[in-house]
């Protein structure tokens, strides 16, 4: 029997599974509602100490815009912003809503260049009964905004500071949140963790441009945007391995996770838990359950008994690219299963010149083949395959 429950920072989850930071976290019934389809932690949205009226008239419209490839929705654009209810009301009125849940309640919260405004956060939200922070340096837009040079996760001497500063005047764990567009994602990891970190989250959307309606010449969004959805998830699978390379402090996957196969993707590259956020604004709270579900089905298939037994489980297997083995493997054709000539990808899509059709079948020059995998990955019947 499979025992979903696991240790993170010292806080007991009743599954891996965490609502992240964004709008299916607004207020405590928003979270509440997280709660009741099966979540196993929640995130609030990022609380910041400027007032509500301010941060509004800060949050331009529309938020969100869904971005298409070959009429196949991608991704999604968003300017969503941190959350528009000061800290005060989330203390009095939503974090205590959102403690009926029962479930470990993380904050976020985020507060600039000023070392007090972000004490002074951090100990309200302890106070107010928060099981963990979560420390947003990965917000890529409003960091000018606040007096910053650079963003925060750029700036590893603040960040630290900031860290033993909160660590000093809380009681519960303190999880830094990081972006994919760092120069060095282990460093700076690694810094927090030295500064007294009990965890690290990774990643935040990925910052970018919606792009343009060519008819008239008027972008979709007049503003840049953070990008989210499944096409983020390559990104989000690489900062987490290089996370978890860098630090021993547990990690918080986060980025294009959209079912239960990508959350163990996350796990086994590092992830102990797994946030979620887009695939809830897309597909409704319920799609929390199917993840939580989809985790459980599976360890049980395989013969794992907690989600602890995969974390990391990938890891050993990614290597530096200098450290690579390379194998002389060349593409062979199942005739038997080949369409033929009347499809042709294969030999369309060849840069190497090494798939022809000869005879009315497809054929591969080997001493041409680089092996490079393209092919078997395009061929819409399954009938190549690399070998040595």
């Amino acid at each position: 029997m499979v025992d979903l429950r696991i240790d993170f920072a010292g806080v007991e989850f009743p599954n891996p599974v965490v609502v992240a930071a964004g709008e299916p976290g607004l207020s405590g019934k928003h979270l509440e509602k997280c709660a009741k389809s099966g979540a196993g932690g929640l995130v609030t949205k990022t609380i910041r100490i400027q007032s509500g009226p301010e941060i509004l008239s800060f949050i331009p419209r529309p938020r969100f815009w869904m971005v298409k490839s070959t009429g196949h929705t991608i991704g999604m654009m968003n300017v969503a912003g941190s959350s528009d209810i000061e800290p005060k009301k989330w203390v009095e009125d939503e974090i205590p809503i959102a403690r009926k849940a029962g479930i470990p309640l993380i904050v976020s919260i985020n507060a600039g260049s000023e070392i007090e405004h972000w004490t002074r956060l951090a100990k309200m939200m302890d106070e107010a009964g928060a099981d963990m922070l979560e420390l947003d340096f990965a917000c890529l837009f409003t960091y000018a905004k606040w007096g910053l040079k650079v963003p925060l996760s750029h700036d590893p001497i603040l960040a630290a500071e900031v860290v033993r500063a909160i660590k000093r005047c809380v009681s519960i764990p303190v999880m830094v949140k990081l972006p994919a567009e760092v120069l060095s994602l282990g460093e700076i990891a690694g810094t927090v963790e030295k500064a007294g970190a009990d965890a690290v989250s990774a990643i935040n959307t990925i910052r970018g441009f919606a792009g343009v309606n060519i008819n008239t010449g008027i972008p979709y969004l007049p503003h840049l945007s953070g990008y989210s959805g499944p096409a983020i998830k390559p990104i989000a699978l690489r900062s987490v391995i290089e996370v978890a390379k860098a630090v021993d402090i547990p990690v918080s996957g986060i980025g294009g996770l959209m079912n239960w196969e990508d959350a163990i993707e996350m796990m086994m590259v590092g992830a102990s838990t797994v946030q979620v956020c887009t695939a809830i604004l897309w597909k409704g709270v319920g799609v929390i359950g199917h993840i939580v579900k989809g985790i459980e089905k599976f360890l049980e298939e395989k013969g794992y008994t907690t989600p602890k037994e995969i974390v990391g489980k990938a890891l050993e297997y990614v290597v530096p690219y200098g450290e690579l083995e390379v194998h002389p493997l060349k593409a062979n054709v199942n005739l038997g299963t080949c369409t033929g000539p009347r499809c042709g990808i294969c030999a369309s899509v060849c840069v190497y010149d090494a798939i022809r059709s000869r005879n009315g079948k497809i054929k591969v020059d080997l001493g041409k083949c680089k092996g490079c995998g393209l092919c078997l990955q395009l061929c819409p019947v399954g009938a190549i395959e690399l070998r040595i």
